[in-house]
């Protein structure tokens, strides 16, 4: 027992933050012990919104992004550009693909990359403390209290809420650019606000209004101009990939007739429906009439809750991933993709 002491204190001491890493990957194993347990045959939280960020991750990983082939989630089928109607999960992805690649299998990947937003949200957040205060300890307890916070955990169905670790990475490189003056700081601001804005668009919102503030106090309230100069040219930078993406959001929804005005009139039956796919419908035939009946259901109150409509491509999704991980399927019914 002591010996084993000594060389947890070693390592510690000799690699603080692959110790605090180990941490913090302990911890996460303990919480998720019941799901690393089943990695393949359950999902976190429910059958909804998991399995839909499941499929996009698989999505991801199957075909090129960005691609006019990518666009086409098998979703909604027969309408085109149907993965504009979700999250596309690209900031995630970077994370996610080697997983996907190396477990082929959507169900665990899923699982256990959700299970890795808490150890790497807390190595974040540990990084930034300590370049604040110089304390190891301190930076532990905040990525510890950042990572484990029960607001994550009223998340666990939206793994894109719980991929907030690039957004510390990003704050980081901005304090060490200022304190530092190295450009190549900027660079990895850069590229982490990117992909955290690829991970969640709500990230892009709020994450960009918080970049804001920390512009205003430590850099126009100090009189830094060549650092505001620098910072605001990188981020537009950063920004610029963006554009071809947000762009096909835009004219997808616009097609469909979205309007966050009027969300009574975000779905349009006649496009949306999965169950006027025909002869070559994507989901089995034992689905369509619960499906059916919902759809009527919808028709009938004309009036959709803000997001319903990524709740409903969950299931389409969800129900494509059943296929591929071993539940029996109709003959006749099996498709190409997921």
């Amino acid at each position: 027992m002591r010996n084993l002491v000594e060389r947890v204190t070693q390592l510690v001491l000799r690699w603080p933050l692959l110790a605090s890493f180990i941490g913090y990957c302990a911890v996460t194993a303990v919480l998720g012990r019941d799901v690393l347990t089943h990695l393949s045959s359950t999902i976190i939280h429910d059958g909804g919104d998991p399995l839909l960020t499941a499929a996009l991750l698989r999505w991801n990983a199957s075909v090129l992004p960005l691609t006019h082939a990518w666009w086409q989630f098998p979703i909604f089928y027969p309408t085109p550009d149907a993965l504009a109607f979700s999250e596309h999960l690209l900031g995630l992805s970077v994370v996610a693909t080697p997983i996907e690649w190396t477990l082929r299998d959507p169900l665990a990947a899923a699982n256990l990359v959700t299970l890795l937003t808490y150890p790497l949200s807390g190595l974040a957040v540990l990084l930034l403390v300590r370049h604040l205060s110089g304390s190891l300890v301190a930076a532990f307890l905040a990525g510890l209290a950042f990572a484990f916070s029960p607001y994550r955990a009223g998340q666990l169905a939206h793994v894109q809420m719980l991929a907030v670790f690039w957004a510390p990475v990003a704050l980081l490189a901005l304090h060490a650019y200022l304190d530092s003056g190295r450009r190549w700081w900027l660079a990895i601001y850069g590229g982490a606000w990117l992909l955290q804005a690829l991970a969640n668009l709500y990230s892009m919102y709020f994450f960009s209004a918080l970049v804001g503030l920390w512009v205003l106090w430590f850099v126009i309230a100090a009189r830094r101009w060549t650092a505001l100069r620098n910072i605001t040219i990188v981020t537009i930078v950063a920004a610029i990939p963006l554009a071809p993406i947000l762009g096909m959001y835009l004219a997808a929804h616009g097609r469909h007739g979205f309007d966050p005005a009027h969300p009574e009139h975000h779905l349009e039956e006649q496009h949306l429906s999965p169950v006027e796919a025909g002869e070559d419908r994507v989901l089995p035939e034992r689905h369509l009439e619960q499906l059916a009946e919902r759809h009527v259901q919808r028709r009938h109150r004309r009036h959709v809750a803000d997001g319903r409509h990524q709740r409903d491509a969950g299931v389409c999704a969800g129900q494509r991933l059943d296929e591929r991980v071993g539940r029996p399927v109709p003959a006749g019914d099996e498709q190409p993709g997921l």
